[in-house]
């Protein structure tokens, strides 16, 4: 996060792991903040500049993101890519939403980035079954640890 100057995160809804709390001081410490801008029909998702939290709002499906007047983030400026998470294991791979956003967006613009799951610790599992098209995350951060996944 330190050294993170574009930063690609979700905007945290039900029982995810808050991100308002990143939304909110990202932008104080110069970072520049993007969250995703999904299209559910196309299921197509693109990182859209935002300016803080009040930018926000639900989309059709109950998700905080911003409108379509946003402007779109260039993927290869992301340094920094925060992916929520039903479950993860130990080698990275992370169950969704079923959607399957995540694993598109990561799989085509992930570039040197780095992908960062954000979980609880009880939802830290050591293995789950993994498909050709599932993307990993390098690491995951929990209340309680910073795992490297191998």
């Amino acid at each position: 996060f330190k050294n993170a100057k574009t930063i690609f995160t979700y905007a945290s809804y039900g029982s995810e792991v808050s991100t308002n709390y990143i939304l909110w001081k990202a932008p104080l410490l110069g970072r520049k903040i993007c969250v995703p801008k999904v299209n559910l029909k196309t299921g197509e998702m693109w990182p859209v500049k935002i300016s803080g939290l009040k930018s926000l709002k639900p989309n059709p499906a109950g998700i905080p993101e911003p409108s379509f007047l946003s402007s779109k983030i260039n993927p290869k400026e992301i340094d920094t890519i925060l992916v929520p998470g039903m479950v993860f294991d130990m080698r990275g791979h992370r169950i969704g939403s079923g959607k399957g956003f995540y694993d598109r967006y990561l799989k085509a613009h992930k570039n040197n980035a780095i992908a960062i799951g954000l979980a609880y610790d009880f939802q830290i599992v050591n293995e789950i079954p993994d498909e050709s098209h599932d993307v990993r995350v390098d690491k995951i951060i929990t209340e309680k640890r910073i795992i490297n996944c191998q």
